[in-house]
């Protein structure tokens, strides 16, 4: 199955419907960004090309406008036909539209749908059954009647409503890459109150690669259709460090108010703004005080209006004034399970000879999000072999991909705060919370306001007074010791396995017996 790149495919006779239903259609789906194929302007030969064959795979609802003389276009017909083979073959959402006939005119091709199909007989022969019976399946479907829903600008915005609602259902049914995402949309909408009329700010918190910018993507995409202004901005910190504050807050407001705004007038819309309902999300925030720059205060904003934020340190959402933060935790076995597989297997289980590699597999990500990515695509199509080969590697070295994403959190730290994360990740996991903060301070490190950071940014948590951490940021955490002497474990700030000691103290025993020897 190819990956799904539009909301809608549009299929229409242009002669009946181009110059008027058709386009007020296209129009108001545009203005709710919802992404459309359509075929406009151009010439139709007798059969329909490959490029609109993959247009059809690839799009998640179909809506057909049956007018006057569809039946007409030996294109429109062959086009219905392949949309009705992807809602058996995958379930997709049709929704017909019967503008200007009776839908039962349709179903048993009578008047205008007869004369049209007589006149294909002789040219198509056979396949004139084909589509007289894509006809009576598509009118037997639930759509909507231009003669029952009046005026046509009520029919078209009910008609998006529906596809909107449709598009939400599909998304969180969607399994791609998204498994397990539709408890935490619902969860975060309820905190959004979105019937309220109040303005509201949302963080979304967890450690790295827990699928914090996938949910905060998931829930722009549904909500989208609910505002009439809406912004994204992915990478907050990575973009002000490229273009700097001033151009990230134009950049936004243009989103908003759906015109180019300059530097020197980015101030003189905040009346504009303040009668604009918005729908705003930033990905990947780091400080606190770019982001007050960026959004001033509830007050800026229209009523109605919603902020999402996402970060790894809770306190930058505190400090941002989010009237509601929400953590993302690992995920569970079978969204664990299911994820991998559609990765490693194209499939939401595993095959039965790789069950148990994929247990072992499931053990090591611990309900990271992105490690399972991570290794289901690399493990994809691969030998048994190669995948012993690489648990047996992952044993001893970190995956690449994951280790430098997870470092990301570790880089913010004050060089005391690094120490107290690799002292807590080589020594302390699993040990109660004040024991370890009085061994910290003994080596004289402030070490309750250290584990408070540690804790903010999901590098540590504490259970039952014990100090715990995901494995993988312990794994992090005993490879940037590593690095500090790949070969030679006595040029590493810490040593904690056995045979490293050994290994450092035997050599130093022989260093010392050497100058011995020597004088």
């Amino acid at each position: 199955m190819s990956v799904l790149k539009y909301d809608v495919f549009l299929s229409f006779r242009g002669e009946d419907t181009r110059g008027n239903f058709t386009s007020h259609l296209h129009k108001e789906l545009c203005r709710k960004n919802i992404k459309i194929f359509i075929v406009y302007g151009l010439e139709r030969g007798d059969e329909i090309s490959q490029a609109l064959y993959k247009a059809i795979e690839e799009s998640t609802i179909y809506v057909v406008i049956l007018s006057e003389h569809y039946a007409s276009s030996s294109w429109c017909l062959d086009e219905l036909t392949e949309i009705l083979k992807f809602k058996e073959r995958y379930g997709r959402q049709v929704i017909p539209v019967f503008y200007k006939v009776d839908p039962s005119n349709v179903r048993h091709q009578r008047q205008s749908y007869a004369d049209d199909l007589v006149k294909h007989h002789q040219r198509f022969g056979g396949k004139v059954d084909t589509w007289k019976a894509s006809l009576t399946q598509v009118a037997g479907l639930s759509g909507w009647d231009s003669q029952a829903t009046r005026p046509e600008s009520t029919l078209v915005t009910e008609i998006v409503k529906d596809i909107s609602k449709k598009l939400n259902n599909c998304f969180l049914s969607d399994p791609e890459g998204i498994t397990g995402i539709d408890m935490h949309i619902e969860q975060i909408q309820s905190l959004l109150c979105l019937e309220l009329p109040t303005v509201c700010i949302i963080g979304i918190w967890g450690m790295g690669g827990i699928g914090k910018t996938t949910i905060a993507n998931a829930i722009f995409e549904i909500l989208a259709t609910q505002f009439s202004s809406k912004s994204l901005i992915r990478n907050v910190k990575q973009e002000i460090e490229r273009v700097g504050l001033s151009h990230v807050k134009n950049e936004y407001l243009s989103q908003l108010l759906n015109e180019r705004i300059a530097s020197s007038e980015s101030n003189s819309y905040d009346q504009r703004l303040k009668r604009t309902k918005g729908l705003i999300v930033f990905d990947d925030v780091k400080d606190a005080d770019q982001l007050k720059d960026l959004i001033g205060t509830h007050r800026k904003f229209g009523q109605g209006s919603r902020i999402i934020m996402t970060s790894r340190d809770r306190q930058v959402l505190e400090n941002a004034n989010a009237d509601e933060i929400y953590q993302v935790r690992e995920m569970d076995y079978q969204d664990s399970l299911q994820l991998f597989c559609l990765l490693a297997f194209k499939q939401n289980h595993p095959i039965e000879s790789f069950a148990s590699l994929t247990e072992k597999v499931l053990d090591y990500a611990k309900g990271l999000p992105l490690a399972l990515k991570v290794l289901g695509s690399l493990l994809y199509g691969r030998t048994k072999e190669a995948w012993k080969s690489e648990l047996q590697k992952l044993e001893k070295l970190p995956d690449l991909k994951i280790f430098r994403l997870l470092k990301l959190s570790y880089d913010g730290l004050d060089e005391e705060q690094k120490d107290i994360f690799l002292d807590i990740a080589c020594f302390h996991r699993g040990e109660l919370e004040k024991d370890v903060a009085l061994t910290l301070n003994s080596c004289g490190f402030f070490a309750y306001i250290g584990m408070d950071v540690l804790k903010d940014r999901c590098l540590i948590s504490i259970s039952d007074d014990t100090i715990w951490m995901h494995d993988l940021i312990q794994e992090m955490g005993h490879e940037i010791v590593r690095l500090q002497g790949v070969n030679d474990p006595g040029k590493r700030s810490r040593l904690w396995k056995y045979e490293d000691v050994y290994d450092v103290i035997r050599t130093r025993e022989q260093m010392r017996s050497s100058v011995y020897f020597v004088i």
